[in-house]
């Protein structure tokens, strides 16, 4: 018997679980606002503008007069001999080889297609506008020029010359050295004293009425309506009540006094010590080179062109346009169509075969010499002048306005704010909320077990019969009915042993 595996459909019962809905009623508690109005008192802080005159401190600016030497750089131009490096060029003959490539013909033959027209003559009918001509007479108007004469008066200047002496003024100017005494504002810095305001903020504590919201919560008993399962015995309308305790919230409100803190500004007069930068004024003497301008009267003679006005006449030709009608003739064409029928010759394009030659060009390279010129660059020195421009310092002189600040004192209106507080009533709308039972119902989803029977295929083991043929070695006992059995004596020919142990040697 040997084991072989299959498959068998068989029942077998399961548990499956299925959604019930199912519903149920419970109480839910809901918050209802109650709105009432009452009034309340709240402070407001007004602002007071107020005036107050401060002193400031402006710098006005003050100028003098300050003589500064001051040093210029000019220009001296210097010249100088030095050598420079000068490429020449040289020429020289070289022979250079290079190749050419020379063209070769060379005659070949092929075959090629060739299209060649054949006419034909073919009547065709067309419409050709003639000219017909006509001739017809009118009247215009000619322009003609006339040319007449008349005299004209006109007048030339002449130039002529005249010869004039006067005296002219050359100035000469004259160095002369001279001490001059200047003033120059020496700065020197200097402490001083003295008071300034400062506003301070002083708190000021006061007492203040203030309403204060408060309240507590009290039990209160509701009466609600019972349902059928509540125990009472006497049945759903039967009009027995059932009563529940919940918290309710009491508002309540409080009148309090509380410490209020404002700040009130107040000025005080505090010292101070600062600083002024002030100028003195103190003379020096310096050697100046004071050159004046000295002017000299000298004759002199210049010439004076005059314009001299003459009077000519001359005769002047000028054209006048006259208008004159004149007959003419004018030809006007006019197109008549005529029909005419004429030959055209018609192209047809037949394609044959012929023979023909061409010439095909190669380019066979030929090596030639030829001589060329070549340059070559050779350095030398040579002599050259250059021109160098120095800058030498002078020391001048100039007269510089200096500024100096002086410290005035002026007054301002300053505007100030100041608060108040001031007592206010409103009317506030104050919401309180009461508790309020509902009852609501709901479904829910319950999971049930169930029975269900279903077809499961299932892996299963048979003991199946298989036959084996084996060679089995001869023995020397004759067989008997002991030795004889059903069941073969291995189930593989390897093993040389007797199906029983009677029949063993």
């Amino acid at each position: 018997m040997v084991p072989e595996w299959g498959y068998e459909t068989r029942t077998v019962t399961c548990t499956e679980y299925q959604k019930e809905a199912r519903t149920r009623t419970y109480t839910v508690c809901k918050k209802v606002p109650v709105t009432t109005q009452k009034e309340v008192q709240y402070t407001v802080h007004e602002k007071e503008w107020k005036t107050k005159e401060e002193t400031y401190y402006v710098s006005e600016p003050v100028w003098t007069e300050k003589e500064v030497e001051y040093t210029v750089h000019e220009t001296v131009q210097e010249e100088k001999t030095g050598t420079k490096k000068v490429c020449k060029q040289v020429w020289e003959d070289k022979e250079v080889s290079y190749t050419v490539h020379e063209k070769v013909t060379e005659e070949k033959t092929g075959t090629k297609k060739v299209c060649k027209p054949v006419w034909e003559d073919k009547e065709v009918s067309y419409t050709v506008y003639e000219t017909v001509k006509e001739e017809k007479t009118g009247t215009k108007k000619v322009c003609k020029p006339v040319t007449k004469q008349k005299d004209v008066t006109y007048t030339v200047y002449n130039t002529v010359k005249e010869e004039k002496t006067g005296t002219k003024k050359v100035c000469n100017t004259v160095a002369e050295q001279k001490e001059v005494s200047y003033q120059v504002c020496v700065p020197y810095t200097e402490t001083m004293t003295g008071t300034r305001k400062v506003s301070k903020c002083v708190p000021v504590q006061t007492m203040k009425e203030v309403c204060v919201q408060g309240g507590h919560y009290e039990t209160v008993c509701k009466p609600v309506a019972p349902s059928c399962n509540s125990g009472c015995n006497s049945g759903c309308n039967s009009g027995c009540t059932a009563t529940t305790t919940c918290k309710v919230w009491v508002p309540t409100v409080e009148r309090k006094m509380v410490p209020v803190t404002t700040y009130e500004r107040v000025c005080e007069e505090v010292p101070y010590t600062y600083t002024v930068s002030k100028s003195r004024m103190e003379t020096r003497t310096k050697t100046v080179t004071e050159h004046k301008n000295v002017w000299t009267e000298e004759p002199y003679t210049y010439t004076v062109c005059k314009q001299v006005p003459v009077t000519k006449t001359k005769k002047v030709s000028y054209t006048e346009n006259v208008w004159v009608e004149e007959p003419y003739t004018y030809t006007v064409c006019k197109q008549v169509p005529v029909t005419k029928t004429k030959t055209v010759k018609v192209c047809k394009n037949v394609w044959t075969e012929e023979p023909y030659s061409y010439t095909v060009c190669k380019m066979v390279p030929v090596t030639k010499t030829k001589t060329v010129k070549v340059c070559k660059n050779v350095w030398t020195e040579e002599p050259y002048t250059y021109t160098v421009c120095k800058t030498v310092p002078v020391t001048k002189t100039k007269t510089v306005k200096v500024c100096s600040y002086v410290k005035t004192p002026k007054t301002k209106t300053v505007k100030y704010c100041v608060t108040k507080p001031v007592t206010k009533t409103k009317t506030v709308n104050v919401t309180s909320y009461e508790t309020v039972q509902e009852e609501k119902t709901e479904t829910y989803y319950v999971s049930v077990p169930v029975q269900v029977e279903k077809e499961v295929q299932v892996k299963v083991c048979h003991m199946v019969p298989k036959t084996v043929s084996c060679s089995v070695p001869a023995s020397s006992c004759s067989p008997c009915n002991s030795c004889v059995s059903e069941e073969p004596a291995c189930e593989s020919c390897e093993s040389a042993e007797p199906a029983c142990e009677s029949c063993s040697k």
